[in-house]
């Protein structure tokens, strides 16, 4: 346990600390804070028997932690945590609590057509909701969530792969110290204003770095030094978690890079079939089809056979209903999933090095639709962990139901409340209007 301490007075303190947890108290010897200044100590607690913290069982604990100083408890911390352990073993396999992982979930990106980046209570419960309806036991973000949400997290029992906001900056600026020292500022804050969540299973250093095409997949020397200082840098303040990156895949690009030798994990996002995804200086190769994905991850882990391999995006995206041959549409997006190699395939078969892929779909913008759009809804096993929660990859699924349009939504929200209060509700056409139960874009339970 560390705490850090700030006296705010003009003279030193002795301070004590006192540590309540399951049931248990533990008061610490002594320390001094210097006037005006700060101190971080150190403390080991020891939980018997513990109860773990794991997907769709999380279990939590409620610690406290007070300052005495002069007979009186001066501040008081309170924190809830979990219990677990994560560790590779070679092959590229990742454990939870000495058993395999698998995971399956989706991408959640803090962005509302209404509220924009400041999401409300209600549309975070939104979100979170559509993940557990989805059977989901991960989810990812490009930076890091409101602290609400990764609570939100902690408590539903799914994990959370999170990157620090260092996105697709181009090779040429990573010879900048200034770029380097801001990017591991941002990767280390990640981790200090994050780490008693139990939810995280992954401090992502950067989102697929060197992504301009005309890097050619190539890390630069600046590059190289940023992930070596910054995933040192954050397994000095976390060594429980791993480090990894999340890399583009390009068929043609370096399938390694000296890069990889300082990272626990692998992110892959996977775009075959949806962008060209192609080397740029190869125009005589075809583009990528989704057919490409399980030979790729084949190449990728036999180039890295102990590092272990994450599915942490996929395409397409999808925003709308449509014609199922056109891009963006929620039609083509089921049909593009059911065309992706099968998770089974993708966590023993085909590509061995994938040991629990987090399928990671991209959020839709308007909000309207669940993220399982082109996913179909199965029952999730009791054991989260070990067998996959749901066939992300069916080959068949039912069909999409349309979205109301946002006018249509609020006309029966409101003929709803009419409802209730014992009024009829008729549309603009003058025929009646049931009372809604609910739509695409309402959670529930």
């Amino acid at each position: 346990m560390r705490t850090i301490l700030r006296n705010f007075t003009k003279r030193d303190r002795h301070v004590s600390l006192v540590l309540r947890v399951d049931g248990q108290s533990v008061r610490f010897d002594p320390e001094t804070v210097p006037a005006l200044g700060g101190r971080e100590l150190s403390n080991t607690v020891t939980i018997k028997r513990p109860r773990l913290w794991a997907p769709r069982q999380p279990e939590l604990y409620d610690m406290t932690v007070g300052a005495i100083a002069a007979h009186k408890e001066r501040s008081t911390y309170r924190v809830t945590f979990g219990v677990r352990k994560i560790e590779t073993r070679p092959g590229g396999v990742i454990l939870l609590n000495g058993r395999r992982l698998n995971l399956r979930g989706a991408s959640v990106m803090e962005d509302d057509i209404h509220e924009g980046g400041a999401l409300s209570q209600r549309t975070r419960a939104l979100l979170l909701n559509r993940l557990k309806n989805l059977g989901a036991t991960i989810t990812r973000s490009q930076y890091p969530l409101h602290p609400a949400f990764i609570e939100a997290l902690d408590r539903a029992g799914i994990m959370y792969w999170v990157d620090a906001p260092v996105y697709q900056i181009p090779t040429s600026l990573w010879a900048r110290p200034g770029v380097q020292s801001t990017a591991r500022r941002a990767a280390t804050l990640t981790v200090k204003n994050n780490v008693n969540h139990p939810s995280i299973l992954t401090w992502s250093l950067a989102v697929e770095p060197a992504a301009e095409e005309s890097a050619l997949g190539t890390y630069s020397p600046g590059l190289v030094s940023y992930v070596r200082d910054a995933s040192d840098a954050v397994r000095e303040l976390d060594d429980t978690r791993l480090v990894g990156l999340d890399r583009q895949s390009r068929i043609g690009e370096p399938l390694t890079t000296p890069a990889h030798q300082y990272l626990d994990v692998l992110g892959v996002n996977d775009y075959f079939g949806w962008y060209r995804s192609v080397i740029d200086n190869r125009p005589d190769l075809p583009a990528s089809t989704t057919a490409d994905l399980s030979g790729y991850l084949d190449q990728v882990h036999a180039a890295n056979p102990d590092l272990p391999l994450v599915i942490t995006e996929f395409g397409a995206e999808a925003t709308r209903s449509g014609p199922v041959d056109q891009k963006g549409t929620y039609e083509f997006q089921r049909k593009y999933a059911a065309r992706l190699p099968r998770p089974p395939d993708l966590a023993g078969g085909r590509a061995p090095g994938v040991r629990g892929p987090a399928l990671a779909q991209q959020e839709p913008d308007r909000g309207d639709e669940p993220p399982e759009a082109g996913l179909p809804r199965r029952r999730a096993p009791v054991q989260a962990y070990e067998a996959p929660p749901l066939a992300c990859a069916a080959r068949e699924a039912p069909p999409v139901r349309p979205t109301p349009s946002a006018a249509r939504v609020r006309r029966l929200r409101l003929e709803r409340r009419r409802g209730e209060r014992g009024q009829v509700g008729h549309s603009r056409r003058g025929t009646r209007v049931p009372r809604a139960e609910g739509h695409p874009g309402e959670a529930h339970g």
